[in-house]
This record gives structure tokens, sequence and C-alpha cells, in this order.
């Protein structure tokens, strides 16, 4: 079974708008909401793609309903930490037809300690029954960035672990030696502070991270593909070209699929593949995160790796 905890949840409003241009009026073609939150995404595409997750983390009691009702008609198990208030939400402006993506993320609803310690207490009990637990995503108000150390710090021994999140938050995480990090492009800039341009820039930038402790980091580049290095070893890959509706979620759908073939066992370049198919068939839905297993079948064979270091 895959864990995935989510400290906060979003409903995402994906708006389609013409040639998309600040300070002046825009008019949406049309409008796509999407429960999301990007463990939550995780969760869902792991159970698409045929395998166990369960899903943990908090839920505010305004939007808390229509979560379980997704959750329960995709087939995965939850218990989350309640919390008043309401869920956040995401504004994601496509521009078309470029597919240029502009975000505006509410930053959610402050989180009192004691549901804190209530969620860390449920990933203890959860992780002894997971091989894979995925941190994912940022922290509401009230949350410190040492959030996901406490969390990684209660999993059990043997469950490996995955993050996907920024900054000190993730830092102070890899103490914690983790399975798999999955920066993007612009994660892996901010967390060096330079330009990355290049397959050996990219590598050049996750040392820094495996240094830290991260025992391999998979770096999403967008048309460039993605790459996966474990300090030794480096394979880097590339999707087929396929007409994109929605780039919202699909690093999500990825880490899923890297949570899977951590799982399994599988050597990096199948992960890396694995991955890229995951990514690249979500894209072909509109919304967040929309994978279906036969977009993503017929993808992977598709999908084009070799070694590089």
């Amino acid at each position: 079974m895959i864990l995935t905890v989510c400290p906060n949840p979003c409903i995402d409003y994906t708006l389609y708008v013409e040639n998309f241009a600040a300070c002046k009026l825009n008019r949406a073609n049309r409008k796509v909401e999407s429960l999301g939150g990007k463990a939550i995404n995780v969760a869902r595409a792991v159970r698409r793609l045929g395998y166990e997750a369960y899903c943990t983390g908090f839920m505010y009691k305004d939007g808390a309903k229509k979560y379980f009702e997704m959750l329960d008609d995709e087939g995965v198990p939850y218990i989350f930490a309640m919390c008043d208030g309401a869920v956040r939400i995401n504004t994601k402006i496509i521009s078309l037809p470029d597919m240029a993506l502009t975000e505006i993320n509410e930053r959610g609803t402050p989180i009192e300690y004691q549901k804190q310690f209530e969620l860390i207490e449920s990933v203890r009990m959860l992780s002894k029954n997971a091989t894979v637990a995925v941190l994912s995503g940022s922290v509401p108000p009230n949350v410190d960035s040492d959030f996901y150390f406490k969390v990684a710090g209660a999993l059990a021994k043997n469950c490996k672990l995955v993050l996907d999140c920024e900054g000190e938050m993730l830092l102070l995480a890899l103490k914690y030696k983790p399975a798999l990090v999955k920066p993007n492009l612009a994660e892996l800039e901010n967390i060096g502070g330079r330009r990355i341009k290049g397959l050996d820039a990219a590598l050049d930038a996750a040392d820094f991270l495996i240094e830290k402790g991260a025992q391999s980091v998979l770096v999403s580049m967008g048309r460039e593909g993605a790459v996966i290095y474990d300090g030794k070893e480096a394979y880097s890959g590339i999707a087929p070209v396929v007409e994109a509706k929605s780039t919202v979620g699909a690093g999500d759908c990825m880490v899923a699929a890297a949570a899977v073939a951590l799982s399994m066992g599988l050597c990096m370049e199948a992960l890396l593949k694995s991955a890229i198919a995951a990514g690249t068939a979500a894209v072909l839905g509109e919304g967040t995160g929309q994978l279906t297993k036969d977009n993503y079948d017929k993808i992977f064979p598709l999908v084009e790796t070799r070694k590089i270091k």
C-alpha cells in the first residue's frame, strides 16, 4: 500500500482563456473544477494505475463531503484530521493556444497544533502497513517548515519515503534520507539559486540534494523530459509529442508512478519511464491530473530512455 499525506487540500478551478493577458479584461472559454491537493492527486493516480493507495492529511469541514465522495468513487480509503474552516481555492489560467499556465494559489486556513499532532500520529499508525509514503505539497498557515521532518520521523522503519515539496521543508526532511525526491526544474533552480540549462547542469544541481541525504532525485523538465540520478548513475527520458489539454497535476501523476515503481523494487530506468508515461498521460485530460490507465498503457512503450552517466 502507498500512503499519501496531504497537508493542504484545494479545489482547482482551471480557466481556459484565449490569449490571456495580464492587466486586461479576459473572458474564459470554459472552467473545469477539480478536487485536488498534491498528495490527493497522487493517491488517485496510484489507484488508477491499479495499485492500493491510502490518503491522509488535513481536511476542512466546509468542502469535506465532496472529497469523501470523490475518494470513495476512486476506491481510495482515507482518514483525515478534520479542521474548522474551508478548503482553499486555487485558480489555474491556461492561455490558448500555447497552453501557458498562470497559477494563483490560496495559502489555506490555519491549523491548530493539536490537529498537527493528530495527523502525525495517524501517519505513525498507517505507515506500518505501507511500503511507500509520499509527503507532497505545501503546508497551511500555522504549520512550521519542520512539519515534514516530523512526519518523516514518524514513518515505520521499512516504509520508503518520497518527498515532493520545496525550500526549507524539503531540506529539513532530507535528513531522513528519502528514497526519492521529485523537484521540477524551477524548484531545483530555486534550491540551487541559479539557472539550469541542459542535463549536465540538472545533474550538478541534483548532486546538492544527494549530498543532503536524498537517495535519488527525479527532475521533471517539461518538454525536455525528465532525468533521474542517484549520485552515481543517471538516466534521461523523453515522452512522445501529445496534444496537451492541461499540465496541472501532471507532476503528481509522475510521483504516483514513481511511488508504485519503488514499491515494486523496479530499477531507476524503469521508474523513470513509468513516471514520464504517467505524467504525459495526465496532460491528455482537462482539469487536474486526469490520468487514465488506458492512456498510460498507450504512452508507456513510446517513452524513450537512455543512460547518460
